[in-house]
């Protein structure tokens, strides 16, 4: 771990305002203003009344110096970086110490640190040049230079300064660490004398950390005891690292099978520190350790049961039922929201029951993952997941094969991590092996080893394949398949089950299809099926792994009679048209079979080969034959299930033709598509506003959306949604007033309810964000943050949803994108105490905030 903070020097003011002795200019009113912006860190509005100060022409030197100076540091901690480096190039400050670290600190916002230590190194003030030296030292660091960086640190660690000395020391300390160089560090910790609580804290953590590198993990354990056993606010270290010396202490006391210790240090640390951001880590280590040790499980169950949320009435029914949701498992619960270390204690309770031999104890367990299952929120997934899983194998143990599948059908959920989707598929592929279902498990099989593949399951993704080849041809395993296969003698009949084998794994887009019929292929030229394999390996080198290789090989030799075998024919010419060939035979089928089964997909095929499928020819000669294809299609079929996608094309087509008139025709069928309401409408209506403006006619989408929004009878919601579009549309005009223009039209309306008030002055703080207005979408928020808190009567919970949506999803989140730390801390806190109902969101924003980012608010 880096312990290198951030420059500490950003945290104070840039320069003591006496040292001008510019009484005057301290009492003006934007002057202080500006300085209280800054201390709160908003640096963007004291950015205003400064850039206002310096109109004022009978400013003298020394004023203008110090307005320059501390406008340039706004900029800075702005992150107007441009700007900053402007200012603070005026001549006036060319030879001024502070414009040279604040134009430092601008490069280091830049990420070019070799130019920020040159200007570093421009700084001669003999009060500011050792703090100076140490950002250097730090710069160096960071880019690799820690030979450079080292004898310059050896020098500061002499300093008078015991500060300097002191940082100076810790930063060596840091980098000998990183190098393990442990006997180093250790002389150099030797050394180090603490002046203060958090000092003492950090020295201790790096003696832990240089003890456990040199192997004395007993010196470890107690280094690491040293700041756990004492408050955080005695050692005031950093709380990222306070938190991680207690899992080092617990994973340490561990060692050498001493869990039952291990196990009660945990507890004990739990209880101290309830929402520990390393919560995760920890029950994780006590669930593995809760299987290794059977001493220490009737107080941990103790323990645990006195952090469980109370029992929940509605979870008494501990089954699931056909089609359940991870959304919907929750619908019952109350909408009380639960403390991590609740949900955590809930899950590790369960899971240790579940494994007992009693009855009892095993329905009581089911009934705590059901109410943990309606409670779990986004930030528990994992542990939701894991219940599902835990209990479906239960079920499946117990024999209870419809409930098991019941819960392994629910991972499917689009809320569930990959990986764990995957599993859940893989256990419904085998439970419904269980139930003699060997086709719905040979599917579930192959969706297990899709999301395995994208997941990076290796082992599991083989597996399932395995597993659905087997469940194609029986119900048995993979094992009696073989050995059925082994004990058939006649040639013939082996190569039919070959035969069958790979065709009915090419027909689940199995590529262990592909070695069956390559074999079978290769040992069988003169077969009857020979060409139908030959078909099936071409069409299977077109799934995903693709080898386009394959499936020209294999299908350039095919040669199936029309009218004798059409169905082969088909699929022969979809092959083709998908490597870009087979034109004139789909045109021949076309011909002779309109109306055959197959003809609007070959006719449809044709279309998307033209457009994206590798035809070679001009562009738009195949954006021509494209359009061609999908208006014959609709001509021919329209009734048929992909008419509407082919009207969709159609129009892409006319679009991508790029003339006049087939740009008409595709704002027309795009408007066809949005009147007919279909499940195209939304993205036609999209389409063709983003058409018009991609065509130059701004102007038309413009008065188009405005004639939609005169309507009487519109919605709230297509309002917001046109709104957004005409804000767009003006957008790629370069009119930012008039994208905004939507927004304050909306804020004018008489009578407007609070709710779209803040709505409205959310979204707009959105636009002007995409604007890079941040300046005026921050405060577009606060001024909706800033009303409610000074007028807080009781809100319906509509109003209080887009005060919160300010507050924590507007301006906080944009603080917190800006890195703006302590900002963000400041207001999170002012949210906490509103009462809104995401008061408590508010609070743990802060926490986390302070938590990741090493900001202790006590001190």
């Amino acid at each position: 771990m880096r312990l290198v903070v951030l420059l500490a020097v950003l945290v104070s003011g840039l320069f003591p305002a006496n040292l001008l002795g510019v009484v005057e200019l301290q009492k003006n009113n934007d002057y202080l203003e500006s300085k209280r912006a800054i201390s709160q860190h908003l640096p963007e509005l004291a950015i205003p009344r400064l850039q206002k100060l310096l109109e004022n022409e009978d400013l003298g030197e020394q004023q203008k110096s110090e307005i320059l100076t501390l406008l340039g540091e706004a900029q800075v901690r702005a992150k107007f970086v441009d700007e900053a480096l402007a200012t603070l190039s005026d001549p006036l400050l060319s030879n001024f110490s502070p414009s040279h670290f604040w134009i430092g600190n601008a490069y280091i916002s830049k990420g070019q640190y070799s130019e920020a230590i040159n200007a570093f190194e421009k700084i001669n003030r003999l009060s500011m040049v050792e703090d100076a030296s140490l950002i250097i030292a730090s710069l160096q660091t960071s880019l690799g230079l820690a030979d450079e960086a080292l004898p310059r640190l050896s020098d500061l660690i002499e300093s008078k300064n015991e500060a300097i000395s002191r940082e100076a020391t810790l930063r060596l300390i840091d980098i000998h660490l990183t190098r393990e160089e442990y006997d180093d560090a250790a002389q150099l910790l030797e050394s180090f004398k603490p002046t203060e609580a958090s000092e003492e804290g950090l020295a201790l953590y790096l003696r832990g950390r240089i003890q456990l590198g040199k192997g004395e993990r007993v010196d470890a354990t107690e280094s690491f005891s040293g700041i756990v056993n004492r408050p955080i606010l005695e050692t005031q270290i950093p709380a990222p690292i306070f938190h991680s010396a207690t899992l080092a202490l617990i994973d340490s006391i561990s060692l050498e099978g001493n869990y039952g210790p291990a196990i009660s240090t945990s507890l004990e640390i739990i209880e101290r520190f309830p929402d520990s951001p390393l919560i995760d880590e920890i029950f994780s280590r006590l669930k593995i350790w809760s299987q290794k040790t059977s001493n220490s499980i009737p107080t941990l169950l103790q323990k645990l049961e006195s952090w469980l949320p109370g029992p929940d009435q509605s979870a008494q029914d501990f089954g699931l039922i056909e089609g359940a949701t991870i959304a919907g498992l929750g619908q019952s619960s109350s909408t009380r929201s639960y403390s991590l270390r609740s949900i955590y204690s809930l899950h590790l309770y369960a899971s240790i029951h579940l494994r007992s031999d009693d009855p009892t104890e095993q329905n009581m367990a089911l009934r705590r993952f059901r109410q943990l299952q309606s409670i779990c929120s986004s930030k528990t997934v994992n542990l939701l997941a894991d219940s599902i899983i835990e209990t479906g194998l239960f079920h499946f143990k117990s024999g209870n094969l419809t409930q098991s599948l019941y819960h392994f059908e629910a991972l499917s959920d689009s809320l569930i991590p990959v990986h764990l989707q995957a599993y859940g598929a893989a256990f419904v592929g085998q439970v419904l092996l269980a139930i003699n279902e060997p086709e719905q498990a040979s599917a579930a099989f192959l969706s297990a080893r899709d999301l395995a593949l994208e997941a990076g399951l290796e082992d599991l993704a083989l597996t399932s394949t395995l597993n659905s080849a087997t469940t194609l041809i029986a119900a048995g395993s993979s094992q009696a398949l073989d050995e059925l296969d082994a004990q058939l003698k006649s040639p013939r009949t082996k190569s039919f089950l070959l035969l069958e084998r790979g065709l009915n794994l090419a027909n689940r887009r199995s590529p262990d299809a592909r070695k069956l019929l390559s074999r079978f292929i290769a040992e069988n030229p003169e077969s009857s099926r020979f060409q139908e394999a030959a078909l099936a390996l071409a069409e299977n080198a077109l799934f995903i792994p693709r080898d386009r290789r394959m499936a020209e090989v294999q299908a350039k030799s095919l040669n199936f009679d029309l009218e004798t075998q059409p169905v082969l024919f088909a699929r022969h010419v979809l092959v083709l048209l998908e490597l870009g060939l087979g034109v004139d035979l789909a045109n021949d089928f076309l011909s002779a079979l309109p109306d055959h089964e197959f003809s609007p997909r070959i006719l449809f095929q044709l279309g998307q080969s033209y457009r994206t499928g590798g035809i070679r020819g001009p562009e738009n000669a195949k954006v021509g034959q494209a359009y061609i294809s999908f208006n014959r299609f609709l001509q021919a079929y329209p009734e048929h299930e992909l008419s509407e996608a082919a009207r969709f094309l159609c129009a892409i087509s006319a679009a991508a033709s790029g003339t006049p008139t087939s740009t008409e025709e595709a704002l027309s069928r795009y408007l066809e598509l949005a009147q007919d309401e279909g499940p195209l409408a939304n993205e036609a209506r999209v389409a063709r506003i983003s058409l018009l403006i991609d065509s130059g006619q701004q102007e038309v989408a413009l008065k188009e959306i405005e004639s939609v929004l005169s309507k009487q009878d519109l919605t709230n919601t297509d309002r917001y949604r046109l709104i957004i579009m005409g804000a767009d549309a003006h957008g790629q005009l370069n009119e930012n007033e008039q994208a905004l223009s939507y927004y304050e039209k909306l804020l004018a309306l008489p009578d407007l309810p609070t709710v779209w008030h803040h709505r409205a002055q959310f979204h707009r703080g959105q636009i002007l964000e995409r604007l890079d207005r941040e300046i005026e979408a921050l405060e577009a928020y606060l001024s909706v943050v800033d009303r409610e808190l000074q007028d807080l009567p009781q809100r319906a919970m509509n109003e209080w949803k887009w005060f919160d949506k300010c507050g924590i999803d507007g301006a906080l989140a944009l603080l917190e994108k800006k890195q703006r730390w302590e900002a963000a801390i400041s207001l999170a806190n002012r949210l906490a105490r509103s009462g809104s109902p995401r008061a408590k969101d508010a609070a743990a924003s802060s926490e986390r905030i302070s938590l990741e980012q090493q900001i202790f608010q006590g001190r």
